[in-house]
């Protein structure tokens, strides 16, 4: 958010604790990405890696993105298929996700 944005909301000025989280989520995130595309570039590099390759590194991307979610790589067969990961959250499906070879 931008400071004008925040006046939009009836603040005067960004509150420390905001901006403290931001930088730290920001600075999480980015190296949690930036660690990720490493890791399946050199995969990729090797030219054995296929799809189920680089499937461990996105599910740790996922779960450090999503705190509270539980992703499951080939979980059960569901009504709708088989997809390559199930996210829950509190035992409840919230998302499926197929992935595919790069």
């Amino acid at each position: 958010m931008s400071v004008d944005e925040f006046k939009l909301f009836g603040f005067k000025e960004i509150p420390i604790d905001f901006l403290l989280n931001f930088i730290y989520l920001s600075f999480t995130l980015f190296m949690t990405i930036q660690q990720y595309v490493s890791k399946i570039n050199i995969l990729y590099q090797t030219g054995n890696a296929r799809e189920h390759s680089y499937r461990g590194d996105l599910q740790n991307l996922i779960m450090a993105i999503l705190t509270d979610v539980l992703v499951t790589n080939e979980p059960a067969r569901v009504a709708c298929g088989a997809p390559d990961y199930v996210l829950t959250r509190k035992d409840i499906p919230i998302g499926y996700i197929e992935a595919k070879d790069i």
